[in-house]
């Protein structure tokens, strides 16, 4: 103990977990379950008890259902290994240091850094203090698309990471699902910024990481999804673009079980489109068979689209028409700024967050003061 420590000190390339028996000697039984996860390039500790949280969750529950419905079977473990003990507080100290110089280096330079953080405390603190009064209220729309430690880039954050933005939103902030915000014709005036968590494209590791890591914390969200990508072997144009190979992505299973959790569902197109750069009658088909697509899988009724990209220059009037047109009940961007007294449904301004977001950074950008790019 505690669960990943010794792994990471032993430089192994996976960590285990299993559920055994009981018997009368130290962790000896008979196991019913196991399993492993493979240690990622960028790992953390913290990042890897979060995900071994959940695959002990999920082993235990196939393990009692097995048992209850007189499936289980068992095997011996394999004798030899080591009984590892709490580690030091020197040996905590000096694998603390060592993942910190396998992570990458934010862009910006040391001193900015420092000065952006003591700004965006001062900032929440003076919010927090009475600022909210003195300035129009707002929702604030933030955007992630990949939660892992396999890539330090502009679409991903780690998994301690947005562990640590998850616990921040549920203690400073007033979280609200997407389906709230289009619902608004007046942004209401609260104490705690009030902050939407959304997702773009459909992702494997949105479903494996970031889920469990807002049930545990009690957070809303919503998942646009491109549709004809969930379920395949695809890979979306941005990643062909950067050279990536193709990364898994959830399936309709996946996307119901999050559904039925609570979290809302939406379009992201079929294909991950352009829509202002493709021709309209492609769009227009995009448009009805991913709807379509969500109704026919996940059951939706209402079905809210979020268009791929996310820049001005990438949703034209015309374009925009035909999203409405084709039923849809809101449009979301991702080209920055918040929504300020009001909010347009069909212009619902969002802003993406990455894993050089410091931890004071990220609660600045949920106050929502910062202009769209």
């Amino acid at each position: 103990m505690p669960p990943a420590f010794w792994e990471l000190w032993n430089d192994e390339a996976s960590v285990g977990c299993s559920v055994h028996w009981v018997d009368d000697k130290l962790d000896t039984g008979r196991v019913i379950k196991q399993s492993a996860l493979e240690r990622e390039r960028f790992s953390t500790l913290r990042g890897l008890q979060l995900a071994l949280d959940e695959l002990g969750v999920t082993l235990t529950r196939d393990a009692v259902g097995d048992i209850l419905e007189g499936r289980a079977k068992s095997i011996d473990q394999p004798p030899g290994g080591t009984t590892y003990r709490k580690p030091t507080l020197t040996q905590i100290a000096e694998l603390d240091r060592k993942i910190r110089r396998q992570q990458p280096v934010a862009s910006c330079a040391t001193v900015r850094q420092f000065m952006k953080n003591t700004a965006s405390t001062l900032a929440f603190f003076a919010w927090r203090t009475g600022l909210h009064r003195l300035v129009a209220p707002r929702v604030t729309v933030i955007l992630y698309h990949r939660v892992s430690d396999a890539a330090r880039d502009n679409l991903t954050v780690g998994i301690e990471q947005f562990d640590r933005h998850m616990a921040m939103l549920a203690k400073y902030c007033q979280v609200v699902s997407v389906d709230e915000i289009i619902s608004y014709r007046v942004v209401p005036r609260t104490t705690k910024p009030l902050v939407c968590v959304t997702f773009d494209d459909g992702y494997l590791d949105n479903y494996l990481n970031a889920v469990p890591i807002m049930v545990r914390h009690r957070v809303p969200g919503a998942f646009f999804v491109s549709t004809g990508i969930i379920d395949r072997a695809g890979r979306f144009p941005h990643d062909v673009q950067r050279g990536n190979p193709a990364l898994p992505v959830m399936s309709w299973q996946q996307l119901r079980d999050i559904r039925e959790q609570g979290f809302t569902i939406g379009s992201h197109s079929v294909n991950h489109i352009d829509c202002a750069a493709e021709p309209e009658e492609t769009v227009w088909n995009e448009l009805v068979q991913s709807a379509e697509d969500l109704r026919r899988e996940v059951g939706l009724t209402d079905v809210i689209f979020a268009y791929p990209y996310g820049g001005p220059q990438h949703m034209t009037p015309e374009r925009l028409s035909l999203v409405k047109n084709a039923g849809y009940v809101a449009c979301l961007s991702a080209y920055g700024g918040a929504n300020v007294g009001s909010v347009d449904s069909f212009n619902v301004l969002r802003r993406g967050i990455n894993w050089e977001f410091s931890d004071q950074s990220f609660l600045f950008a949920c106050l929502g003061l910062t202009r769209a790019r």
